[in-house]
């Protein structure tokens, strides 16, 4: 794809897209009411002209938010899916089979999410963002090699956030639900990165192995980094737009940046398309109450010295250690790959992080 000199997507560079373009399968109509339906609520949402029955709603450019308004709309219609069902089952056949079956009663919306379900390897557990969603890392879900089966690991409205140390805790029982020994394989971007190192160290100290810790542009909180305490709605909105389209216009991003109030930037966000009409405050208030939480806590933490194999993959243009080394020694790896801090998670720079993930990950 092309890029611009700062290695976002250039928009004006790109052809004239075709349907085909961006359609993950051959197109196989929607089959039944319930399929109908979803195609329905999808093609609105995601502003494309059709949806076929084996198309993907993350790959179409779905994303946590639109989630939100897709199991509304489905609510509705006497329909109740959880996003951990949406997330294990993101086509419309699958997600159509699954509420005719009654759904995935097992799955909770929080704790832990199915990314990639199949593979003979050992699983990859990719830790949440600050937002405490893990659907940010979708795109570094699909673009890993075959074989290595993804979960996600996801804030619950009951998670430990007295400090950064009890919410690993309390990752790590869900991680024994579907790993119940190791060796294990962790990840996280940012601030989420700091939290899978203190994963790590916990399963180390209780004996596990840990055969990989990737610590994904995140820095070491070694000393204050100056997170802020708190975070506002507004902020989480902003924080969403950076995380959801890195690649957003300048003079897009200086109206949203010079809106008085949160009312206002979201008022502008729809006015764009960027969000969907129905949409409220209600979520972002949830990612605002979640960065606070995990903002706090990360600037409290002061983390232990851990020997275990560990990739820093740092954005492009920068290969300094970030302060690990202190705490990893020879333990530590460093890469770069393209892109800025939020952009390398997501399309077309992901691709890049997966593949120096899935080389990491190949046994020595």
């Amino acid at each position: 794809l092309p890029l611009t000199p700062n290695g976002k997507l250039d928009r004006k560079a790109l052809p004239a897209p075709e349907l085909g373009s961006y359609l993950s399968q051959e197109y196989e109509a929607p089959q039944g009411e319930i399929e109908e339906i979803l195609a329905g609520i999808w093609k609105e949402l995601l502003r494309v002209e059709r949806v076929g029955r084996h198309d993907n709603f993350f790959e179409l450019g779905g994303h946590s938010l639109l989630a939100v308004v897709v199991l509304n709309r489905l609510r509705n219609k006497g329909m109740h899916v959880s996003l951990a069902s949406l997330f294990r089952h993101s086509t419309i056949a699958s997600l159509a089979e699954s509420i005719l079956l009654g759904g995935d009663r097992q799955l909770s919306d929080r704790g832990v999410v199915t990314m990639r379900e199949h593979g003979s390897e050992i699983p990859l557990f990719l830790v949440h963002e600050f937002t405490g969603d893990v659907f940010p890392l979708f795109p570094l879900s699909r673009h890993l090699r075959n074989g290595v089966p993804v979960y996600g690991l996801q804030m619950g409205e009951d998670s430990r956030l007295e400090s950064l140390e009890a919410l690993a805790g309390q990752h790590i029982e869900n991680i024994r639900k579907i790993q119940p020994a190791g060796p294990y394989r962790l990840a996280g971007h940012s601030l989420g990165g700091v939290l899978a190192y203190e994963i790590a160290r916990q399963l180390a100290g209780d004996g596990e192995g840990v055969e990989f810790l990737g610590l994904i542009d995140s820095y070491c909180p070694t000393a204050d980094l100056g997170l802020p305490r708190t975070v506002s709605i507004h902020q989480a909105l902003l924080m969403y737009v950076e995380l959801t389209v890195p690649d957003l216009e300048p003079e897009r991003w200086a109206v949203l940046r010079a809106a008085k109030d949160v009312d206002q930037a979201l008022a502008q966000c729809k006015l764009i398309k960027l969000l969907p009409d129905e949409l409220g405050l209600a979520e972002l208030d949830r990612w605002a109450k979640n960065s606070s939480a995990m903002m706090t806590m990360v600037a409290n933490y002061r983390p232990w010295p851990l020997s275990v194999p560990t990739c820093l993959i740092n954005a492009e243009g920068h290969m300094g250690d970030r302060g690990w080394r202190t705490l990893l020694g020879d333990n530590l790896h460093i890469e770069a790959t393209p892109g800025t801090h939020y952009g390398m998670i997501q399309a077309p720079q992901v691709a890049g992080l997966a593949q120096a993930i899935s080389l990491a990950l190949v046994p020595a």
